[in-house]
């Protein structure tokens, strides 16, 4: 074999493998705005590919001792290209029948059916190129020497899609991107061994068809960043903003008076109770996604706010459809809370988690025994802390997520009050003592212009003490996205709204 084939065989071996690894960071992307971005849809992307890499490494190996002809690694390649093309016009409407499947089921079928065959297809191709490279003597130098060559191409491939495509082109140039390199990979390939190269040129019209796309009929923005796919809605004089997974609104505002006056109260008004329950110069919002509740707090109280979002492109829609930017009062972090926490030694007399992955799911390390070690130490004596809590205490299903966590609230702070709402409740928190008679009181003495918004009945509170037969949540145990799927089914319909 010529030194010019075997270079264009280690080329291409490079290059299937950064092509394996952006496909499997664009499968978490792909994934999110359906599935969310749980362990359950890594853990599902990731066996998936693994299974398939595994299988295509085994069939290769075979194929490429039976039939050792240079020009089939290319065709195999051309196969994975065409049928990446078809999921690439296809992968919504897919995406939206296995929705409607429970949330592991669903992913587990979404990831085979779009990643198993061109995983399985392309991870052929490394044995297959050594089969046509070695020699007796050297075969163990030379499947060495492929394998590095794939591994090294994967390291870029999942840096470039981390950092430069997900971010900047977005998921559909990057799909577009994979295929077309794929195609003209396997027409070098054919026209160098003479086989089938207008074959592979076949592929490259179709782009001029258009995709499916899912109807959206009110959406206004759409941006996609290293964290999150960011949708901005608007409808029926609401604005809205969604974060990956659909159907679940992550902030949103009223953009006329009279939708103003028939707007329902939600959890996030109740955090106007927290200067209610003690004075408040300095708040710090962990999570501030489109800035609501900023802005409320900001609008009711005399107070200063730090507030910490680590998505960049949040901080960017929040200002330019919410009307949220730093100010005097307001100070913007883009970091993350635990992060935050770790670096700031500021002290706040009232700090609101409310911190959510696109949807209903708490990262696990803001429900930890270690997390909120770290709030406590960022509270002045007299401090509140309110978090918002998927669930609520009706039956042991409901209850899967706020029992533990308002457990491990109680083992961290001296005083713990929960007031359920109709599918979360809301966890407050002090570092000093209060008695039940004593919050009612300070509640009762609310302002007549929040009673309105805050309209939750305080009946239901709730004084919850630390019981040790009871888990308590860590950062070395945290089943949390265990217990979200389990509440999300016991509550929600599982067919897609």
């Amino acid at each position: 074999m010529k030194n010019s084939q075997k270079f264009f065989i280690l080329a291409t071996t490079f290059i299937v493998g950064a092509v394996i690894l952006t496909l499997e960071v664009l499968g978490f992307r792909l994934l999110a705005p359906y599935f969310g971005s749980s362990v359950y849809v890594s853990g599902s992307l990731i066996s998936v590919i693994l299974a398939a890499l595994s299988l295509g490494y085994y069939l290769g190996g075979v194929l490429a001792d039976r039939n050792p002809k240079p020009h089939l690694p290319f065709l195999i390649i051309l196969a994975a290209s065409g049928f990446l093309a078809v999921i690439y016009f296809s992968r919504n409407l897919l995406l939206e029948f296995f929705q409607g499947q429970s949330l592991i089921f669903g992913t587990l079928l979404s990831t085979f059916t779009i990643f198993a065959p061109p995983m399985t297809l392309l991870s052929m191709i490394p044995p297959f190129m050594i089969k046509l490279i070695a020699n007796e003597k050297q075969l163990g130098t030379t499947a060495g020497q492929i394998f590095s060559v794939s591994t090294l191409g994967s390291i870029l491939g999942s840096l470039l899609a981390t950092f430069i495509f997900i971010p900047h082109i977005g998921t559909s140039l990057t799909f577009i991107f994979c295929i077309i390199l794929l195609t003209i990979l396997a027409s070098l390939g054919l026209w160098t061994w003479n086989k089938g190269f207008l074959l592979s040129n076949l592929l490259l019209p179709i782009f001029v068809i258009k995709p499916y796309f899912p109807a959206e009929p009110y959406l206004i923005h759409q941006g996609e960043s290293p964290y999150n796919l960011v949708r901005i809605f608007e409808t029926k004089g609401v604005r809205s903003m969604v974060l990956n997974r659909k159907g679940i609104t992550q902030s949103y505002i009223y953009l006329d008076n009279q939708t103003q006056k028939n707007r329902r109260p939600n959890y996030r008004d109740l955090f106007l109770l927290g200067p209610v329950i003690t004075p408040v110069k300095k708040v710090l919002m962990l999570g501030m996604s489109g800035g609501v509740g900023v802005k409320k707090l900001l609008s009711h109280y005399e107070c200063e706010m730090d507030a910490v979002e680590i998505d960049p492109l949040v901080v960017k829609m929040a200002k330019n459809y919410f009307g949220v930017s730093a100010s005097e009062r307001l100070k913007i972090h883009i970091t993350d809370a635990r992060r935050y926490l770790f670096e700031s030694k500021a002290q706040y007399d009232f700090i609101i988690i409310d911190l959510f992955q696109g949807g209903p799911d708490i990262p696990f390390y803001f429900t930890t025994k270690e997390f909120f070690t770290r709030v406590l130490n960022h509270l002045t004596p007299t401090g509140v802390v309110m978090m918002n809590v998927l669930g609520n205490f009706k039956n042991s299903k409901n209850s899967l997520i706020v029992e533990p966590v308002t457990n491990t609230f109680a083992d961290v702070f001296p005083t713990v009050f929960t007031l359920p709402l109709t599918y979360s409740t809301l966890v407050i928190a002090m570092k000093h003592k209060m008695t039940y008679p004593e919050l009612t009181k300070k509640l009762s003495l609310i302002p007549n212009y929040l009673k309105a918004l805050t309209s939750q009945s305080t009946d239901r509170l709730k004084m919850q003490s630390f019981d040790p037969t009871n888990p308590v949540i860590t950062d070395d145990l945290a089943p949390i996205e265990q217990y979200t799927y389990a509440v999300l089914s016991n509550i929600v319909p599982k067919k897609p709204q």
